[in-house]
């Protein structure tokens, strides 16, 4: 019984946010600068500016204003948790006379930490070259 109620509680939590943000996008607006035609919208091509403008539907606008800042904490999450195994692995590493085995141990935590860290830096870049629509 407590799962479905906390079930029917988090569907009507989305569904009150995209009510309560829909008030921001009261009529149909018109996209100007999009340079990539976004799947499912009415999108014309304007060859004299070289972009698209795309009409977006009312209730659209709060569910991408909503998945943006779910991204955004996502991304604030995922640094903060990277730059934490980062300080731990060089405490391991720091550590690596108690044990031997914490020597090798923490160079690959410290390298799985960076490359990740890398990517999420580089997240913003790689997500505009493969869905530029998110950036609208």
């Amino acid at each position: 019984m407590k799962k479905i109620l906390i079930k029917i509680f988090l569907i009507l939590t989305i569904l009150f946010s995209f009510w309560a943000v829909s008030n921001i996008y009261a009529a149909d607006t018109s996209i100007v600068q999009v340079s990539a035609k976004i799947p499912g919208w009415n999108c014309i091509y304007n060859a004299e500016d070289r972009v698209y403008d795309c009409e977006i539907w009312r209730w659209f606008g709060a569910f991408m204003y909503l998945m943006w800042e779910m991204l955004k904490y996502i991304t604030f999450l995922a640094g903060l948790f990277s730059v934490l195994a980062l300080v731990i692995g060089w405490m391991m590493y720091s550590m690596w006379w108690a044990n031997e085995n914490l020597k090798t141990t923490a160079k690959t935590y410290m390298e799985k930490s960076l490359i990740w860290l890398v990517l999420l830096l580089l997240s913003w870049t790689i997500l505009y070259m493969l869905a530029p629509w998110v950036y609208v």
